[in-house]
């Protein structure tokens, strides 16, 4: 079962922290209501998972648009090199962690996009114990 706020939820913390993780490889800062509003498209683009399965080339194409305009909501246009740089990054650690979580049994991927089938109780109990989160 997938619970759409949740994975929002989710793909918005993962995405805020793609982006710090871009801005340190790329060398760049971002303030932090662009690095909220960077986040929130981030998290929006994964909805991409429910839409019919695209085409290998339509799926790349998707995610380079999505990762380029989460970006540029984020650190917005600091040079061209700059700014593929930082896309550069955001997709690869996208891709990277689409590609991970793809190799966990309870994980499914549609479009470039990975989940877990992980319920809203089972996420609290690994949250409330962060000893066995640590270990996942």
């Amino acid at each position: 079962m997938l619970y759409i706020d949740e994975l929002l939820l989710v793909n918005f913390a993962a995405g805020a922290a793609f982006l710090l993780a871009a801005g340190l490889l790329a060398g760049v800062r971002c303030s932090g209501p662009r690095l909220a509003a960077g986040a929130a498209l981030g998290a929006a683009s994964c909805l991409v998972l429910l839409a019919p399965a695209l085409p290998l080339p339509a799926a790349l194409a998707y995610k380079a648009a999505a990762g380029a305009g989460t970006v540029a909501l984020a650190y917005g246009w600091p040079g061209a090199r700059v700014f593929l740089r930082l896309c550069g990054w955001y997709v690869a650690l996208n891709l990277v962690l689409a590609g991970a979580a793809g190799l966990v049994p309870s994980g499914h991927a549609a479009n470039l996009t990975a989940y877990l089938d992980i319920t809203p109780g089972l996420s609290l109990i690994h949250i409330s114990e962060p000893t066995r989160l640590a270990l996942i």
